[in-house]
């Protein structure tokens, strides 16, 4: 029988904290028997079914036990995702640290340990990719603690491991619980049966032991841990995460003296995680200039994002020309509304919307020299991907990687008048029609609010990185491909 008095659960529950606290033996304990689910839910809607323990689809709904544990310890979580396409997640504890193990996260199909060293499962060095959960099929989890080694398996098979020793670990927004000593589960969106949660504690630190397992074990390869020591660009990177760190990030129309902000709306999403933007009718070509939230980037750096492109609709392609979003980088420009000249614009951006041909996923790349653009366009498959710039001396690459596929080198520029220091951020534009029935000057200085704007920006994440170039490479041009093909490239920055 189930406990239903609130009474008894607290007693229960302490009893239960100090066996847990104090056992010498290796046996399991199952959790669900001490769950009360009106009491344990922090979101969704729980219940106890003769299945165990039920949650309704819902956004991240989560459960919190009214209990940790310290010192070695294994944890096992049989469960059975009956709807939804995304992530299942235990949050657990380790030496007063908490963080999520979580698997198909993100849209992605990745699993991993979040958040390391602020950074979620899609860059940090914990992420494993292709773990994609089939509805109506039993899966087991597992979590095992030794000391400060945490690993985490999917039926059977070890999917990550990490040294939380060396790191700073905590919980994705999404999955906070009240208690940061506690342990939790969640399911996003998903109906989930939980058949059974079980813990045991460890006599001894099986350290030694646990790390043959892993090497016997494991058929992925651990990503290579990148110390933030090794790199001075890591405070500058952005998870979106918080809503405060929106004011780290500066603003074109401002530090250039316009009264116009041609972003109608910019915001972090809690929910989701992501930065979104969405522009008024604006555009950067020639001498008009748009929207670019940026961070100044001195000397080489690696600039990386997950961009989601779409009608205001949120769901397909823009309608309007030339409507897109991505990454930029532009040389700075000391002027205001008085002191503005033309020809004086030079950027490179790759962005991914809607660009020729309205309606279907397109990219846009444009290298812009004295207010002279050059533009390329292709098509791209859906509405999102990743994409990133590399500087490196005069040499800039410009890749991408559509959901499903590989990094490819997309152009290389060569652009020896841009400064040690330059702009590096985001931009979105949309409605060139409107755009260019605006003189230059009036669209640099106003909103245009009569336009008929179409986009929808996200942006996962914005992270910087210095590049690692072995010594023979550091004078080489690396924006020739007949000096360093595409594959040599994608091999040199592969592990950075």
């Amino acid at each position: 029988m189930y406990i239903r008095n609130v009474f008894k659960v607290f007693v229960l529950s302490t009893l239960f904290l100090c066996q847990l606290v104090n056992a010498t033996s290796t046996e399991w304990v199952d959790l669900l028997t001490e769950i009360v689910p009106e009491k344990s839910a922090i979101a969704g809607q729980w219940s106890i079914s003769s299945e165990g323990l039920v949650v309704e689809a819902a956004t991240n709904a989560r459960l919190q036990f009214p209990y940790g544990a310290d010192g070695d310890y294994d944890v096992q979580i049989t469960f059975t995702r009956k709807t939804g396409v995304h992530s299942i997640t235990f949050i657990f504890t380790v030496n007063g640290k908490q963080a999520g193990f979580e698997l198909d996260a993100w849209g992605q199909h990745l699993a991993g340990i979040q958040m390391v060293d602020n950074l979620s499962i899609k860059d940090n060095l914990t992420r494993v990719n292709n773990i994609q959960i089939e509805n109506n099929r039993i899966y087991t989890l597992e979590l095992q603690v030794r000391g400060d080694i945490v690993i985490g398996m999917l039926d059977g098979k070890v999917l990550t491991k990490l040294d939380t020793s060396k790191h700073q670990l905590s919980v994705l927004n999404l999955w906070q619980l009240p208690d940061k000593n506690a342990f939790g589960i969640g399911a996003y969106d998903s109906n989930t049966i939980f058949h059974s949660i079980k813990i045991k504690k460890i006599k001894a630190n099986k350290k030694e032991n646990i790390e043959k397992t892993v090497a016997v074990n494991t058929n992925v390869s651990i990503t290579k841990e990148t110390p933030k020591a090794n790199n001075d660009l890591f405070s500058l990177s952005d998870e979106f995460n918080d809503s405060a760190s929106l004011q780290d990030w500066r603003r074109i129309y401002k530090d250039e003296g316009s009264s116009g902000d041609q972003l109608e709306s910019i915001e972090i999403d809690a929910k989701s995680g992501n930065l979104v933007l969405v522009p008024y009718t604006s555009s950067w070509y020639q001498d008009y200039r748009g929207v670019l939230v940026y961070k100044p980037i001195t000397g080489d750096f690696i600039a990386t994002t997950h961009v989601q492109a779409t009608g205001r609709n949120g769901k397909t392609p823009p309608n309007k020309q030339y409507s897109l979003a991505g990454i930029m980088i532009r040389t700075p420009r000391k002027v205001s509304p008085e002191t503005w000249r033309p020809g004086n614009e030079n950027y490179i951006f790759l962005s991914l919307g809607s660009a020729n041909n309205p309606g279907t996923s397109q990219f846009e790349v444009k290298t812009t020299i004295n207010s002279d653009s050059k533009l390329e366009i292709s098509s791209a498959r859906t509405t999102e991907a990743e994409i990133g710039v590399i500087r490196v001396g005069a040499s800039f690459i410009l890749m991408k990687r559509e959901h499903g596929g590989d990094w490819n080198i997309h152009r290389r520029y060569h652009r020896s008048d841009m400064p040690e220091t330059l702009q590096v951020g985001m931009t979105v534009y949309t409605d060139w029609q409107n755009v260019e029935r605006v003189p230059v000057q009036e669209h640099n200085q106003r909103v245009i609010k009569d336009g008929a704007p179409d986009l929808k920006a996200q942006f996962d994440y914005f992270r910087f990185k210095r590049p690692t170039i072995p010594g023979d490479l550091k004078t080489v041009n690396l924006s020739d491909p007949n000096v360093i093909s595409d594959a040599e490239l994608l091999n040199l920055f592969s592990d950075q």
